[in-house]
């Protein structure tokens, strides 16, 4: 009986021990997966991490991209506009100036019969006629002539004009604050007998109609 007992005590203890050391190599390979999990998943992770950031590279470089094309193509056509309008209101200041600077028809005309307005005194001279700059003035008047007629009988529209005789004699309307374009042809006269400049004013806000 004691022999049994002691066999059987022997027996568990063997069987105590092979399963501690087998538990213990359990928990050790359990570990070792666990440590070898979690950085191939720090590995993984920064990979993905380093995908998105090419992605997001990628996309912001394109984004960008298309922004510096869509900027250079709008600021080419704006100058584009900006130099043709420039040239058309230099074309029409010369036209109005040249056209100015003549007789008018008729030579004599008034207000009631004038059908080309003509400030000088008589052909090919400089010197111009106070009648006839005293009647301009007046039918080109925003408030007591008709500005609108006049840009129509000088070609200055779809632009506004504006006309001196030295400092004094003011014909027309003067440029604003918020003018776009603006550009400004003087040619020498003589006026009441002294000598003066005749300055032609074209100007443009982009309203003008």
């Amino acid at each position: 009986m004691t022999n049994t007992t002691n066999n059987r005590r022997e027996a568990a203890g063997t069987v105590s021990r092979y399963s501690a050391k087998h538990l213990r190599m359990r928990m050790r390979k359990f570990a070792g997966d666990a440590r070898k999990h979690c950085a191939d998943s720090r590995a993984t992770a920064g990979s993905s991490k380093g995908q998105f950031f090419s992605y997001d590279a990628i996309v912001a470089g394109l984004m960008f991209t298309i922004l510096l094309t869509i900027l250079y193509v709008y600021w080419s056509s704006l100058r584009s506009t900006m130099f043709t309008q420039v040239d058309d209101m230099f074309r029409t200041s010369i036209e109005v100036s040249n056209l100015l600077l003549t007789t008018g028809n008729p030579t004599d005309w008034t207000t009631t019969n004038v059908k080309q307005i003509g400030i000088t005194a008589g052909p090919n001279s400089l010197e111009l006629d106070p009648n006839k700059v005293t009647n301009f003035r007046f039918m080109a008047d925003p408030v007591y002539g008709d500005y609108e007629s006049m840009r129509s009988r000088l070609g200055v529209a779809p632009y506004m004009f504006y006309i001196q005789i030295g400092d004094s004699v003011i014909v027309g309307v003067a440029p604003t604050a918020e003018a776009t374009g603006k550009i400004s042809v003087m040619r020498p006269v003589v006026y009441e007998g002294m000598a003066s400049n005749f300055t032609v004013t074209i100007w443009s806000n982009f309203t003008s109609s």
